[in-house]
């Protein structure tokens, strides 16, 4: 069930959550338009800056791998499997895992290791960093697709986890993630001018305090935590906790500005 802030929020933060950040992709007036875009910047992407940055590996195999990640997005990288599922070898996959990060087409966000006796997470997350193109990927065409896709919850983490990034101005290794063997987790973590602060995403429902901000507020000793959601306002959920919505961003606000990656320019 969609909260209230989330349906006020429509058009502009599901269309940009659809589209992406690429200018060319989020200012055209046609959904066609933005798509073909989004087709011929992946396409350009495998078939020129790949090789010409040292990848030189066929569009094909490079187009299947990019849809197979998107199916790991947000999620524990697991080298081995994504290599089972497209019958490559695993020295490949793991070659394609650690040149794309270098492309800016992909996020690898690492785990942070705090000093306590649990057992934590110490393998990365693989994140697409331009939401328009890991919908493409999925095949994910209009808003209402996007809405009620199996990965919903962790596309809008990815979508808006971009946005805090550049918000906060945290460069390219600012942050991190934070997750337990028994569950607790952290989607994101940064540490800024002495301030530890962590970040929780929810693309619809009602806000509310969950055990693993609770866990996360005193194992990491957050001095706040911030949960992102749709929408154009700001309030208080609890102690050193606030929610906000993602229009009240900086990189929201100024797309011109702040709101676009930095991909390689392809003509």
């Amino acid at each position: 069930m969609f909260s209230p802030e989330l349906l006020k929020a429509r058009p502009e933060v599901y269309l940009r959550w659809l589209r992406g950040s690429l200018i060319a992709s989020y200012r055209t007036d046609s959904a066609e338009e933005s798509l073909a875009f989004r087709e011929s910047y992946l396409r350009s992407f495998g078939e020129k800056e790949l090789p010409s940055l040292g990848l030189k590996e066929n569009f094909a195999q490079t187009d299947n791998l990019c849809r197979e990640l998107a199916r790991w997005h947000g999620k524990i990288v697991n080298a081995s499997q994504i290599a089972r599922n497209l019958k490559m070898a695993d020295w490949k996959v793991r070659r394609y895992l650690d040149f794309l990060p270098r492309t800016l087409l992909v996020r690898r966000l690492e785990p942070w290791q705090e000093a306590l006796s649990k057992r934590q997470v110490k393998s990365p997350k693989l994140y697409f960093r331009d939401s328009g193109l890991v919908n493409l990927l999925l095949g994910l065409k209009t808003e209402d697709a996007l809405l009620f896709h199996p990965q919903k919850e962790l596309l809008w983490q990815g979508f808006a986890l971009e946005e805090v990034l550049k918000s906060w101005q945290a460069g390219e290794k600012g942050g991190y993630f934070w997750q337990t063997q028994a569950g607790a987790e952290l989607p994101l973590f940064l540490l800024q001018e002495n301030r530890r602060l962590g970040f929780e995403f929810q693309s619809a429902g009602a806000s509310k305090v969950t055990l693993s901000m609770k866990i996360a507020l005193k194992d990491l000793k957050l001095d706040h935590l911030y949960l992102i959601v749709p929408g154009s306002f700001t309030f208080s959920l609890a102690e050193k906790i606030t929610v906000r919505g993602i229009e009240t961003l900086e990189s929201f606000i100024d797309l011109k500005t702040h709101g676009q990656i930095t991909f390689p320019d392809i003509k």
